[in-house]
Parts: structure tokens; sequence; C-alpha cells
């Protein structure tokens, strides 16, 4: 029963973590504005040494969530398993402290543990790692063997690779598992009256002037660009190129945070709206990209790097699709 008790427990911290992992690599941009959220709250509150880190982000986003997967497949392949429960409780001691004191300072509503596949609030994040400190903690206890499974390498180093692909991958592009209120196939127009997971309104400004319901009423390309200063000259060239194979029915709009883009819309003769930084980093988890709605409705979602022949291909099929279906 003991036994039966412990392989039980084994396999659900393993498997704990390594979904943990996989849904942060799944969308590991999003995953380091997180961090960067936790950076500056105990930057205002602890130390402002940690803004050292900002930079860092998103390295730390794909390492943390790596070093998670690679944990949680040791301790079911049984490699190293002495190291790797001590590994993995000091790893959740770290996330319960931090849960806890973004509970009990009320400034994030979210943990971001599982990313938006699964939201949860640092309370419920907490006891989330409360349960797995218990749990490790009696595996720790009774771990004693040293010892190692040769196999156990081969596990461990085809987790590692499996982990850094993704989240290179995933980085480069947009997440596989697309979970956000703005997915392929959502219809926008449900969202103006509804807050979205991060409870940033859904409103879309033109200077002073909203224009939400005048974006969701044509057929549109939207720019989205949360970072419009990492559009480059040679981005902007091929954004020219594609905007100028676009079909009139189709209108393309640049939409970047409040203050900022005005030098890329001029470039690109396009209209240009603004909206809050957090709802186009909900919209799309890259620098700059596109989304391409059809009266409202998400027919096509692709980042900055989807700009090359082969997607400028795929592009130009959906908005041939799209304008069939008007």
């Amino acid at each position: 029963m003991r036994e039966d008790l412990n392989c039980l427990a084994n396999f659900a911290v393993g498997i704990t973590f390594i979904l943990s992992g996989m849904a942060k690599l799944n969308d590991p941009r999003s995953f380091a504005y997180k961090i960067e959220e936790y950076l500056h709250l105990a930057a205002s509150q602890l130390t402002r040494h940690v803004r050292y880190l900002l930079p860092y982000t998103l390295v730390l986003a794909v390492g943390i969530a790596t070093l998670e997967v690679v944990l949680g497949v040791a301790l079911l392949v049984h490699w190293q398993r002495f190291w790797t429960l001590r590994a993995l409780l000091l790893l959740t001691l770290f996330f319960s402290f931090l849960t806890l004191y973004t509970a009990t300072s009320k400034r994030m509503n979210r943990c971001g543990c599982f990313g938006d596949a699964l939201p949860l609030t640092p309370w419920q994040s907490f006891a989330k790692s409360g349960v797995l400190l218990v749990v490790l903690g009696g595996l720790c206890w009774q771990e004693q063997d040293t010892s190692t499974s040769l196999n156990g390498y081969s596990w461990v180093g085809a987790a590692l690779l499996l982990a850094l692909g993704l989240g290179i991958y995933t980085l480069r592009h947009l997440p596989l598992l697309d979970f956000s209120p703005y997915k392929v196939g959502s219809d926008l127009r449900k969202l103006i009256s509804e807050d979205t997971a991060t409870n940033v309104h859904f409103r879309i400004w033109q200077r002073d002037q909203e224009v939400t319901q005048t974006l969701l009423a044509g057929n549109r390309l939207l720019v989205i660009a949360p970072s419009p200063t990492t559009i480059t000259k040679a981005g902007l060239q091929k954004l020219n190129t594609l905007i100028q194979q676009l079909q009139d029915e189709i209108q393309p709009v640049l939409i970047t945070p409040v203050g900022q883009g005005q030098e890329v819309a001029k470039a690109l003769a396009i209209a240009h709206y603004t909206a809050h930084r957090q709802l186009l980093r909900d919209m799309l988890s890259a620098p700059w990209g596109f989304l391409l709605l059809q009266k409202g409705v998400v027919r096509y979602k692709g980042s900055k790097n989807n700009v090359g022949a082969t997607y400028r291909t795929l592009l130009q099929r959906q908005v041939a699709k799209a304008i069939k279906k008007l």
C-alpha cells in the first residue's frame, strides 16, 4: 500500500511539473510578461536591483519552463532521483514564496503557472504549491538512495532538447495551442462588453475617439504591434509588399500602444489605431504580427516571422477564403 501511494505521488508530481512547463513553453512570451510583472512588483516593494533582470525575461521564461519539464521527466524515469526530488522541493519553495507574496500584495490577479491553458489566481497557485510541498517533503524523507538509472540519461536529454526546441519555435512564431480569447475562429464582437482574462477591456481608439465597432464591421488585416520599435526597415519592406498584395476588400490597419507607432503607420501609409499594451499582448504573443478579421471574426493569425514567401502565400489563401465567404 505504501509503495502504491509513493508511485502515485511520484507520478502526480512529475506530470504536474511537465504540464506546467509545457504550458509555459507553448507561450513563453506571455510567461516572460508575467515574470516582468513579478520583477516590477519586487522592485517597487523589495529591492530595485531585480530590475537588472528585466532584459532577460525571455531567457528566464524558457529556462524555468525547460527546468520544470526536465525535472518532471527525471522524476518519472528515476534519473538522479535523490537530487531531482530536492531540486523540485527547492523550486516549489521558491514558487510558494512568490505566489504568497503576490497574493498578499494584491497587485496581480493571475500567477501564470499554467499560462492561459489554466488561469490560476495567486491564492489558488499557493494552495497547489502547498500540496506539492507536502508530497515532495514526504518523498524526499523516504528517498536516500543516490544511485541513478543509466536509461534515464536518454529520456532527460530528449526532454531537454524537446523543451528547448518548443520554446524557441513558439518564440519565433506563435503558440501551438492558442487559449486566448483572440484565437482563430473567435468572434471579437462578443468581447466589446466583456473583460479578457487579464481584465483589460477590448477597446480600440483613434486619437480620442473609440473605433472598436468600426474596426469589427468590415474585413481587415490588423497589423498588431505591442512593440512597434522592433519593426525594422526590412520588416517595413515586407509589410509594404504584403499590403500592396491585399485585395481591395481587405483594409490594413496598424494598432500600437498609445503614443507609439506613428512613424511605422506613416511609412506604411495605413490607418493607425491604438489600444492598451496589455490588450495587444493578449491579442498577439509576438513583438508584431497579424490578425485577419472578417466582420469581427478572426480568420488568420501570424507573427512577424510569418511574412516570408511561404507564409505570405498562406495569408493570401486565407484572404481569398475570407472574401469567398462574404
